[in-house]
């Protein structure tokens, strides 16, 4: 016998949640794989098994009607994007940007990456005192994402506040949330709406033989119009920067925080790739995502209507017990998993390879030059309806070539190892 989702009021966008949401997650998979939430009007998915199955099968859970949970910022997707589209409309766009991001376009990029972010964390180490997310991870992510995109370098610090308000965007504008999440909502769409000429600045002046004149070149040749590739420059402007910023942000964050961590990956280097992507699981830098379904359909034993709302919670997918034991703890030699941070199935973001790159070039530049990394104060969250991450992280680190001092040598308090 089918089984009707249970219904939860837990509002995913309060304050209180956005600043931690992981207890709440919890409470949602106890209760099941497909749980109504009232704060959106949406199933959520949360649990990994049926998280990944809606990402993989598009036949039945649609990107086409929009990936966001309201309908204001869904029609401003739907038709003229490539994150809110099906195949095989997805796929004739996703082969231009596959094109343009050839891989020796990005084979050229990656062999500065190491060298920038080793000079960038050296540097900073010597300072002993840094923001992590605006000296060193929006540093170093800007600097490398948007070269390889052609876009000039007068005006790219406007585009941070641009992309927190994209996808603030993101989030639902029903009347059982709090208040001030349907500010952040509203605040984002406004925002979005000034911001077109913002765009416009960059894409009418891309570097030759960049990715983003590629994709330009691709009009000329008749693959796709000259307003698809706007849209697609768009995509890549907003959506390629903050959620690699915040996954690194996250993993200097953990390994800060997470002192016997730490000292494993100072004592088996190896093991940057693995530590890079615990931290993309336990505590993901994009949260939801959400698709339509195509039809009605079972997931799991549970019933979904046809052309139902439905939020696809990667936070609480990547905590599930059943894939993650002990998921509450961050492990650096936790066997390598596939966290959903990226998503998965013909919507994987397309630039994770990129983003993994850079990600571990930082972290493994840290190792080099860091004998330690601590807190320095209270980090600031940056509360956004879909990304998590931090907008000041201030760390106090101690290099290799010093002598370390006895006060930093005790162990963490219990409480700064949550994420």
């Amino acid at each position: 016998m089918l089984k009707t989702p249970p219904v939860s009021d837990i509002d995913l966008f309060s304050e209180g949640c956005l600043s931690d949401p992981y207890d709440s997650y919890e409470i949602l998979r106890v209760l099941g794989p497909v749980v109504f939430l009232s704060c959106c009007n949406a199933f959520a998915l949360t649990r990994y098994q049926v998280a990944k199955q809606a990402l993989e099968d598009h036949d039945a859970f649609s990107a086409a009607k929009g990936v966001t949970l309201n309908a204001v910022m869904d029609s401003y997707q739907v038709g003229v994007t490539i994150q809110a589209s099906d195949p095989p409309e997805h796929d004739r766009l996703r082969r231009v940007l596959h094109s343009a991001l050839m891989a020796e376009r990005l084979s050229i990029l990656e062999s500065k990456i190491d060298v920038i972010a080793d000079q960038t964390v050296k540097s900073l180490v010597q300072q002993e005192q840094f923001d992590a997310i605006s000296d060193l991870a929006r540093a170093v992510t800007q600097n490398a994402i948007y070269d390889l995109l052609g876009l000039p370098q007068t005006g790219r610090h406007r585009l941070a506040a641009f992309t927190d308000a994209h996808f603030n965007a993101y989030g639902p504008l029903t009347n059982t949330i709090e208040k001030t999440a349907r500010e952040r909502v509203n605040n984002g769409l406004a925002a979005m709406q000034k911001g077109q000429s913002l765009l416009g600045y960059f894409i009418n002046r891309l570097e030759p033989g960049s990715v983003g004149a590629a994709i330009k070149d691709a009009v000329t040749q008749g693959v796709i119009t000259d307003f698809e590739a706007d849209k697609l420059l768009s995509t890549l402007i907003v959506a390629s920067v903050d959620t690699t910023v915040h996954s690194i942000g996250n993993a200097i964050y953990c390994l800060a925080t997470h002192r016997d961590q730490w000292e494993m990956l100072r004592a088996n280097p190896s093991l940057v790739p693995a530590a890079y992507n615990e931290a993309l699981r336990f505590d993901s830098p994009s949260q939801i995502i959400a698709r339509t379904t195509k039809r009605a359909f079972v997931v799991d034993g549970y019933s979904l209507p046809v052309d139902a709302k439905v939020a696809i919670l990667f936070g609480s997918a990547n905590h599930d017990e059943a894939v993650f034991d002990n998921s509450r703890d961050f492990r650096i030699d936790r066997p390598m998993s596939r966290p959903l941070s990226f998503g998965s199935g013909v919507h994987a973001c397309i630039g994770q390879r990129l983003a993994r790159r850079l990600g571990r070039a930082v972290i493994a530049a840290l190792v080099r030059h860091a004998r330690l990394i601590v807190l320095s104060e209270p980090p600031e969250r940056q509360l956004n309806s879909v990304l998590r991450g931090f907008s000041k992280l201030p760390i106090k680190t101690v290099s290799v070539d010093a002598i370390l001092p006895p006060r930093l040598a005790c162990p963490l308090p219990a409480t700064m190892a949550t994420p």
